[in-house]
């Protein structure tokens, strides 16, 4: 209301400046006399509405550059929520692939401690007399094995597993060194035959 009564009274100087530029010299004074100074007036009303642009100016810069604060914290608030989560998510991410390669190595020791006890109790030591005949019939079998094709009757062999149910020598048996020799078993078997104590095989049982 006030930026219009302001602009009402510069209206009226402009009219009143402009009757006292077209009027009579004769008629000048009188029209002087009876207005009030046309360029007073239109000063007066110039500052009132510059006071009052001035004035409705303030306010808008504040409310703009409150605006731009609040805009810019929230975005800096969003974006450190943002980093937060994708650190927290790449945190996460590192705890479960570091317990899945835990799992996975624990899994690993696990089939091979299996495996190793699953073939420990496939192999084991026979024990005769170095003197006696084994009472054996084998072939040559994998590598520089030898495999047991039959368990005769009479023989150390026949008396071990008699004494020990639980570690037989069986058909198909290897056969895979013999006092902890190796290579070609038939001429260690002769070579170790006839000795005086124990002569040791050591069995490994088939899985055919």
């Amino acid at each position: 209301a006030q930026a219009i009564l302001a602009q009402a009274i510069l209206a009226q100087a402009v009219v009143a400046q402009a009757t006292l530029l077209h009027a009579s010299a004769a008629q000048a004074p009188r029209l002087a006399l009876a207005s009030p100074s046309a360029g007073i007036v239109r000063s007066v009303a110039m500052s009132i509405l510059c006071c009052f642009q001035t004035e409705g100016a303030a306010p808008v810069e504040t409310v703009d550059a409150a605006a731009k604060t609040d805009q810019a914290a929230t975005v800096d608030v969003a974006a450190t929520i943002d980093q937060v989560e994708t650190v927290d998510a790449a945190a996460k991410t590192a705890q479960v692939e570091t317990v899945d390669a835990a799992a996975k190595t624990d899994q690993v020791k696990t089939v091979d401690v299996a495996a190793k006890t699953d073939q420990a109790k496939q192999e084991w030591e026979v024990h005769v007399d170095g003197a006696a005949e084994l009472g054996l019939e084998v072939v040559p079998g994998a590598g520089h094995s030898l495999r047991v094709r039959r368990v005769k009757k009479q023989g150390a062999i026949h008396k071990w597993n008699e004494a020990n149910k639980s570690a037989e020598v069986q058909c198909n048996d290897m056969i895979i060194s013999v006092n902890g020799k190796v290579g070609d078993l038939f001429e260690v078997i002769k070579a170790e035959k006839g000795k005086p104590g124990k002569m040791v095989l050591t069995i490994r049982r088939s899985s055919e």
